[in-house]
C-alpha cells in the first residue's frame, strides 16, 4: 500500500494568502497614492490649458478690436473669461469654442494688459473634487485643493 499524497495543506495555503494579503496592502496603498496624484496632476494640466484659453481669446479680441476691455485709471485693461458646467453636464461660457471642458469644470481667467504688451494672466477653476483658486501660470501641484465646498464666484479669484 502506496499512502503517497500529493497537494498543499491547509496550513501551507493559508499562509501563502496572509502573505499575499499583505502584499496587495501595501502594494494597493502605494497605487491609491499614485492615482490620487496623477489626478491632481491632470487637474493642474486643465488649469493651465484654461489659462491658455484665455490668453489666447483675449489676443484674439485685440486683435480684432483693438482693444481687451475698458481701460482702469492706470491705463490698464482687464477682461474676464468664463467657462461653466451645467448639471446636464452642457458646457459654455465665453471659452467654449477655445478650451474642450471634458471634465465638467466651472471657472474663469482674468486676463490684464497693462500696455507693455505682456498680458497678466489669472484665474480659478473648480470640479466636483478640486479647486485651485487665484493663480498664474507658474501654479504648482501643491496649488490644487481637495474639495469645493462653495463655489467660487469672483472673476480671476
Amino acid at each position: 500500500m502506496n499512502n503517497n499524497k500529493k497537494g498543499f495543506t491547509l496550513i501551507e495555503l493559508l499562509a501563502v494568502i496572509v502573505v499575499l494579503a499583505i502584499l496587495m496592502l501595501t502594494a494597493g496603498t502605494s497605487v491609491f497614492n499614485l492615482i490620487a496624484d496623477a489626478r491632481k496632476n491632470n487637474f493642474r494640466n486643465e488649469f493651465l490649458s484654461l489659462l491658455e484659453a484665455g490668453a489666447l481669446q483675449a489676443q484674439m479680441d485685440m486683435m480684432n478690436t483693438g482693444t481687451l476691455g475698458g481701460r482702469g485709471a492706470t491705463g490698464t485693461q482687464s477682461k474676464c473669461y468664463s467657462i461653466t458646467c451645467s448639471s446636464t453636464g452642457a458646457s459654455g461660457g465665453d471659452l467654449a469654442t477655445r478650451w474642450d471642458n471634458k471634465g465638467c469644470y466651472n471657472g474663469s481667467v482674468k486676463v490684464v494688459d497693462d500696455g507693455t504688451g505682456t498680458l497678466e494672466v489669472t484665474g480659478w477653476l473648480q470640479s466636483s473634487q478640486y479647486k485651485i483658486v487665484g493663480q498664474k501660470s507658474d501654479v504648482q501641484t501643491s496649488a490644487v485643493e481637495e474639495g469645493s465646498d462653495s463655489k467660487i464666484t469672483t472673476c480671476g479669484a
